[in-house]
């Protein structure tokens, strides 16, 4: 077992100032040659041992930090715990060994970290570029000049020649098997069905015309119910997959299509007051400030936070009235589907 952080990074030919891409990148790299499948040499299933114990730590501490006591007792020491961090990393790198090379080349281990990493390279130089053309776009159309635009991309321009200069076009023709391979993958399914649930329930879910309580219930307790009732029925397929992902990205969908396939559109005209809130700071005082916060006429619509909030407060400066236009959705559940300030 090694003893220290800088040993870790040799043994991958890296420093500390890696990335964890740096890491995935450099140990996929050297394990595909030093496994005991592909390596007969004396030695080569220790060393491969060692590297991969240096990836499982140095991912833990990419992406945990350093290890703090929490508590004040011999067993709770920053080292002790170190040293079970490197225990369990041994104990992974193990198992990695036992594997027969074509099971670990093809595990999801490894193809998945291989094809989040394609996606994820392949992304970035789509922003790059995304980057560079609609920039001097921009600021022509601000008509603050193209000086400023050529002024931005000559202090961007290391990072856009670094990311070309590596680029190869076999990670090009990896993309659709990159795809493919992470949509079979449940965490980043998972990830990706939690993000979907997330936007709707922002973007749609505050807008349809169910008190801010019964909202909040319907995405918070009902995933749990699913969860305790799967858990009671020792349901064996992820049962926090299942409540965590699945069900709230099932409630957003049902919300999406009531939304999308509204009818019937109704106008509805309030009037409004501003709210505002009191805002104590040692330097300035005590101030007011208004906020994007509306109470409507004889408390309209007063359980329904999400269409009397809204992201900007200074359309609600300039006027008093707020024309609503409201819909009847698929599954008889009204929607707010636009809004403007009279």
């Amino acid at each position: 077992m090694l003893t220290s952080h800088k040993d870790y990074y040799s043994l991958l030919d890296l420093d500390e100032t890696a990335s964890i891409q740096d890491i995935k990148r450099s140990y996929r790299r050297k394990a595909k040659y030093l496994h005991p499948d592909r390596n007969s040499n004396a030695g080569a299933a220790e060393q491969f041992i060692a590297l991969s114990e240096a990836y499982q730590y140095l991912i833990q501490l990419k992406t945990r930090g350093i290890i703090l006591p929490r508590r004040t007792s011999a067993k709770y020491t920053t080292e002790n715990l170190i040293k079970q961090r490197q225990k369990k990393a041994r104990e992974q790198a193990e198992r990695l060994a036992k594997m027969r090379y074509e099971e670990f080349v093809n595990s999801e281990y490894n193809v998945v970290g291989e094809a989040l990493a394609n996606v994820t390279e392949h992304l970035i130089i789509l922003l790059s570029l995304l980057f560079l053309i609609l920039m001097p776009i921009f600021f022509s159309i601000r008509n603050e000049g193209s000086g400023f635009a050529l002024f931005i991309l000559f202090i961007f321009s290391p990072l856009f020649v670094y990311l070309f200069r590596n680029y190869s076009s076999d990670g090009f023709k990896k993309l659709p098997e990159s795809f493919r391979i992470l949509s079979k993958n449940r965490k980043v399914n998972g990830t990706i069905l939690t993000l979907c649930s997330c936007i709707v329930f922002m973007r749609i879910g505050f807008q349809t015309m169910i008190p801010i309580l019964w909202l909040t219930f319907i995405f918070i307790a009902i995933p749990l119910i699913v969860y305790s009732t799967l858990k009671f029925r020792k349901y064996a397929k992820g049962p926090g997959y299942v409540a965590g992902c699945l069900t709230p990205f099932y409630l957003s969908l049902a919300f999406f299509v009531n939304y999308v396939f509204s009818f019937n559109p109704m106008h509805e005209e309030y009037t409004f007051n501003k709210t505002y809130q009191t805002i104590h700071s040692k330097y300035s005082g005590t101030a007011t400030q208004q906020t994007s916060l509306i109470v409507l006429e004889n408390n309209a619509y007063d359980d329904f936070f999400g269409i009397r909030v809204f992201a900007d407060y200074k359309p609600i400066a300039v006027t008093s009235k707020i024309n609503y236009t409201f819909k009847k959705g698929v599954f008889g559940v009204r929607v707010m589907t636009s809004y403007y300030f009279k």
